[in-house]
């Protein structure tokens, strides 16, 4: 199989690649190198020849396929409480202040430290979430 200039010029604009006409001949003879190269592999005889994951013998590492929680429901629904109720007294704090209603600073500042300190705590908390999922899936992780 050979790869002609219009075929270069197709894959260059399917891959959204800008291709100048000086470049296709180039590029055709790299994708006609290729394309040689499959050929040559497909007449390899592999009758008989197991399929592989590696080079090297081994067995693939596999876990339990099982759905939980993560264990971590009552931490969620806790910080998800938190939330709401900060929510409501920043809902409460801005319709004052569209209404022409100036609430007393210390209220805002007070309401508002309030919602970073939860939004920081629920953040640490995303944070603990990922790292434990990445430990959890690390290649390097116990698997049963």
């Amino acid at each position: 199989m050979s790869v002609d200039a219009a075929t270069v010029r197709r894959i260059a604009h399917l891959a959204r690649i800008a291709v100048t006409d000086a470049e296709v001949p180039h590029l055709q003879g790299e994708l006609n190198a290729m394309l040689a190269f499959v050929e040559l592999l497909s007449e390899v005889d592999v009758e008989g020849v197991e399929p592989m994951t590696s080079v090297t013998p081994m067995e693939m590492k596999k876990r339990a396929d099982v759905v939980t929680d993560g264990e971590i429901a009552d931490e969620i629904r806790g910080l998800t409480r938190q939330l709401r109720a900060i929510g409501g007294d920043i809902d409460r704090v801005v319709r004052d202040i569209n209404v022409g209603n100036t609430p007393e600073a210390a209220t805002m500042r007070t309401t508002f430290v309030e919602f970073a300190e939860v939004l920081w705590e629920v953040e640490s908390f995303y944070r603990s979430l990922c790292a434990n999922a990445r430990a959890r899936h690390s290649p390097m992780a116990k698997v049963s």
